[in-house]
């Protein structure tokens, strides 16, 4: 998706923060110590949980699209759950977590999980939140270039979950997806996310 980042009609400073992140994971992800691999969601916004409520007034919540889940590190479901990009795309339900309530979210996790999963990944939480988060802008760049394009509309591909061309989409799912793409690729915006990891050092 990185690959988009230069046709995406960025401002430059915020392409100039995506790449300093870029530069940033590459370091990350060339770490030997990583917490052990499970079967994660991957595609774990919130978006995607249906709450419910059972015989006895219980609330759960029920995970509802499988299409990405994989074998990979837990803290990228946490981290999809609870960043702004992922907060705040629904605009009729959104919410944006602060430090307290994340570390809440955090600390509920590690305890519901065995003791060695939370042991092994409670270090790596803040990075792969930072990892997450640049999945999404540079998803972002790719949706704002590939919706520009005239796509498949024709043919056997048309069908493609990532034939994002606007002539294939309903006016107002563009026009929501385009105003989410605008704020999270604003640089004010990446500026205000990557403090979260920056002031927490």
């Amino acid at each position: 998706q990185a690959a988009y980042i230069a046709a995406a009609d960025l401002h430059p400073e915020a392409e100039a923060q995506i790449r300093e992140e870029l530069r940033a994971a590459g370091v990350t992800l060339g770490l030997a110590d990583r917490p052990p691999r499970s079967l994660i969601v991957f595609d774990a916004h919130p978006g995607n949980y249906l709450m419910t409520t059972d015989e006895n007034g219980d609330r759960r919540a029920i995970l509802v699209d499988l299409e990405k889940a994989r074998y990979g590190l837990a803290g990228l479901d946490l981290a999809h759950a609870s960043l702004y990009t992922s907060t705040t795309w629904d605009l009729d339900s959104q919410a944006v977590l602060d430090d307290a309530q994340l570390g809440l979210f955090h600390q509920a996790w590690l305890d519901a999980v065995p003791a060695a999963l939370a042991a092994a990944t409670r270090a790596w939480l803040q990075p792969l939140r930072r990892i997450m988060w640049l999945w999404s802008v540079t998803w972002c760049a790719k949706w704002r270039v590939e919706s520009q394009g005239a796509g498949n509309i024709r043919g056997a591909n048309n069908t493609s979950t990532e034939n994002w061309t606007s002539v294939l989409s309903n006016d107002a799912l563009v026009a929501h997806v385009a105003g989410r793409v605008a704020d999270y690729l604003a640089p004010e915006t990446i500026a205000r996310v990557r403090a979260d990891w920056y002031l927490s050092r």
